[in-house]
């Protein structure tokens, strides 16, 4: 609509409050124009903002940003950039007001007096994911002064992941705007501003003529360049027969490579192989003057003669002050030229080198220097972490000199490493005798996964048993296929403790082995009877998988009078097999269970007989045997599989077993069994045993029924039992019980924890009494407890008091 045709229709008032209410950027326009000059005619340009357009002369071109977008008029800026030859052109910026972008263009007047558009674009990290993973790309419009009062005009890429150090962007692929021929061209290109240019520090490199020094760590690593013939990497690999050369026509000028640094390291010197070993002298064009870029300052180097008519020698490049950067880029700028047709700017390497590349310096002397942990630790540190296996090597004589702050740091240096090389180093450290050293290595063991697996087998060959069998957990951890076999191979040895762990790693590996793995590791020609009578146990539940191997296995060990270690050993292989339904193993582990004329046997299958259903009759009859540790086993596994029918016979013998803990053991049994009115009465029966251990357990079997019927007997005993351990599962009972009747007694001994001289008893049965009444939750709990909440009691008890408050109680009301 018409400005001119609202103000003939509507009221002055209606006016205003229709300018009010268009866009803020409706009556927005910028204007600027270029002046005539080198054939080329004047151009003016303007920028309707209202319109998202820019004019020039009678032609238009739209704005390619969104409408939220547009700035205000006052953002944009038109300005006309002379470009040599006389001829003069427009630059156009419309910043993004919501993102970092603009919309640019270059725009010349024509020769016929018509202008035309040079390039116009959308301008910044306009493509990608912005979530920090550096994989944004974009385009950009540069203009750098030539010092002249001419500027060259270039239009380019941008990588995110690709820029010189110190700056957010660098124009990457560039075209230069000829003024002669008003095209964009190809072109080399300094990169570098003038001011950093000329701002930069002067040094002239000198000739080493042999080759560079092997540092400590390589600490340069070449991540991209702006081009390239062959891998940028080539120019930090370490290897000066490889090359990195620019790929630009003419002689390179600003083509960079981009190294990352160890900021911790402060870089003290460079070395530059500019031509390989051997290499004819035509191969390669030799700069005369380049720039090293770190994220503070420039160097600019000159060296003193055409390097590729050296092939192998080296040239230093000394710093007046150590350089602390995380990014190092070389920049090409002036070259020697010759007669190649194409000439290729090309260098084989570059090294730098910290304060401890000095004579006679090994990885040794380095890791030395980690003792304390301080920044100068730190530093060599990160030296040694990029010297890869002979890094790890260096911390690892040192070890034993190193403090647990230095030991800390040489973990990290492993890690960096690799989990190849670094394992040894993070194994050497699970045995540390600081905590947090230990840790450490630990979890980066842990990270590495599979790949730590190799290390790991290698050290299970070697060292005291307690420290492999520790190994061969991790190790089955974390590469259990890798682990399978060393870990069998470990197995019966030690202790009782070592083989138990031993074990347990196996049958960790075990689980996703192939059954052909488990048969090939039993008929393993190298395994005696007695290896592979303790690889069938440790196999556990497995065993199910090589049941037709393991079977004649079994039959040949426990034929012709076994030995006691044979039997017992053999019971966890057939308890197995006939759990898994297996009916001659079912035979077999109940003739051990029942006949075996060693007690301990028969104990041990009675542990063995859980989820056996075949064997639950003989496990009822254990509790009969003449010897009580079978009796007490057989409880225990009554008490797991709640098994009710043996209820009487548990009864009996929580009243009369001459053994305190087989008595101990019928109570809990029949607390683990579905509660019944007899069965609470033999508990109640066992309030009245002369030892208290049993009347303990009958109590708490009682607390397990919720049994309320004998509150008031165990309310008795909190009066008159004389052992503070049954007061102490009186009181958790009655909770368990929901006794309102022993609401004041357990109040009485909850405020006997607040006195200030309270006895450890009363000061431990005060704090149950609170725990139970903030189970049972009366109302009127926060009175009751009214004095074990004041400031002046004990810490541990007024939290025990806060805690029961909070409780929601397990009582119904």
């Amino acid at each position: 609509m018409q400005l001119g045709s609202v103000a003939r229709s509507r009221s002055p008032l209606r006016l205003v409050a229709l300018l009010l209410a268009l866009p803020a950027t409706a009556h927005a326009t910028t204007e600027g124009s270029a002046p005539a000059g080198g054939g080329l005619a004047a151009i003016a340009v303007s920028v309707d903002l209202a319109a998202g357009s820019m004019r020039y002369g009678s032609e238009a071109v739209a704005i390619e940003l969104d409408r939220n977008e547009l700035p205000d008029g006052k953002s944009v800026r038109i300005a006309p950039v002379a470009v040599g030859e006389g001829r003069n052109v427009v630059h156009v910026v419309v910043p993004s007001k919501t993102r970092k972008a603009a919309w640019e263009a270059i725009v010349a007047g024509g020769e016929s007096g018509k202008g035309r558009v040079v390039y116009a674009g959308v301008t910044g990290l306009t493509r990608g994911r912005s979530d920090g993973e550096g994989d944004r790309t974009g385009a950009a419009v540069d203009v750098l002064a030539r010092g002249d009062g001419t500027s060259i005009v270039a239009v380019g890429d941008l990588r995110e992941d690709l820029r010189l150090c110190g700056r957010e962007t660098t124009l990457l692929s560039p075209q230069v705007l000829d003024p002669k021929s008003m095209q964009l061209r190809g072109a080399s290109l300094q990169r570098l501003p003038r001011a950093q240019r000329d701002g930069a520090e002067r040094i002239a490199a000198g000739l080493r003529g042999g080759p560079a020094d092997v540092p400590i760590g390589r600490l340069l690593a070449a991540t991209g360049a702006s081009t390239a013939l062959g891998k940028p990497a080539a120019l930090t690999d370490g290897n000066p027969s490889t090359t990195w050369a620019e790929a630009r026509s003419g002689m390179g000028l600003g083509e960079f490579v981009v190294m990352r640094a160890p900021e911790a390291v402060p870089l003290v010197r460079f070395q530059l192989t500019v031509a390989p070993p051997g290499a004819n002298a035509t191969a390669g064009t030799a700069p005369r003057s380049f720039f090293l870029v770190t994220d503070t300052k420039t160097f600019s180097v000159t060296l003193p003669e055409d390097g590729w008519l050296k092939p192998g020698a080296s040239y230093d490049i000394a710093l007046k002050e150590p350089a602390r950067t995380s990014c190092v880029a070389l920049v090409l700028d002036q070259a020697y030229a010759r007669s190649n047709a194409r000439p290729e700017v090309a260098l084989a390497e570059l090294t730098a080198y910290s304060e401890f590349d000095v004579p006679n310096a090994s990885t040794v002397s380095v890791a030395r220097l980690l003792f304390g942990g301080g920044p100068r630790a730190q530093a060599a540190a990160a030296v040694l972490q990029r010297a890869g296996k002979r890094g790890v090597d260096g911390v690892m004589e040192a070890w034993n000199e190193l403090d647990p702050a230095g030991r800390a740091l040489g973990v990290d240096v492993a890690v960096i490493t690799g989990c190849e090389d670094g394992a040894p180093l993070l194994i050497a450290s699970l045995d540390d005798k600081d905590r947090n050293v230990e840790r450490k290595g630990r979890e980066k063991l842990e990270r590495c996964g599979r790949a730590a697996g190799p290390g790991l087998v290698r050290a299970l060959g070697e060292g005291p048993v307690a420290r492999r069998a520790k190994l061969a957990s991790l190790l089955a951890f974390l590469a259990p296929s890798a682990g399978l076999a060393p870990i069998a191979a470990l197995l019966g040895q030690g202790t009782a403790a070592d083989r138990q762990t031993t074990r347990g790693a196996f049958l960790r590996a075990a689980r996703s082995a192939e059954p052909g793995k488990l048969t090939e590791l039993l008929h393993d020609p190298g395994r005696n009877a007695e290896g592979r009578l303790e690889l069938l146990r440790a196999m556990g539940p497995r065993i199910a998988d090589v049941r037709d191997d393991a079977l004649p296995v079994l039959d040949d060990l426990l034929k012709n009078a076994p030995s006691f270690q044979t039997r017992y050993v053999a019971l966890g292989p057939i308890a197995e097999l006939a759990r898994g339904g297996d009916r001659a193993s079912l035979d077999r582990f109940a003739a051990l269970m029942s006949r075996d004329k060693e007690w301990p046997v028969r104990a041990r299958a009675a542990e063995l007989a859980l989820q056996i259903p075949g064997a639950r009759q003989e496990l009822i009859e254990r509790l009969r045997d003449p010897e009580p540790r079978p009796r007490e086993a057989a409880l225990r596994a009554i008490a797991e599989e709640r098994l009710s029918a043996a209820a009487v016979t548990v009864e009996a013998l929580l009243a009369r077993d001459p053994w305190t803990f087989v008595r101990v053991a019928a109570a809990s049994a029949l607390g683990a069994m579905p509660q019944s009115p007899d069965i609470d009465a033999a508990l109640a029966a066992g309030l009245e045993d002369p030892l208290p251990q049993v009347r303990v357990a009958a109590v708490e079997a009682l607390g397990v029924h919720r049994a309320a019927t004998y509150a008031a007997r165990v309310r008795t005993l909190l009066d008159e039992d004389n052992a503070p351990e049954v007061h102490l599962a009186g009181v958790h009972t009655l909770a368990q019980m929901c006794d309102g009747s022993a609401l004041d007694r357990l109040t009485e001994l909850a405020t006997k924890a607040a006195a200030p001289n309270a006895e450890a008893n009363e000061l431990t049965l005060g704090l149950a009494s609170i725990d139970a009444l903030g189970k049972i939750h009366p109302p009127d709990l926060a009175r009751r407890l009214a004095k074990v909440t004041g400031k002046d009691v004990r810490a541990q008890v007024r939290g025990a008091a806060q805690l029961a408050l909070a409780a929601p109680g397990i009582c119904k009301r």
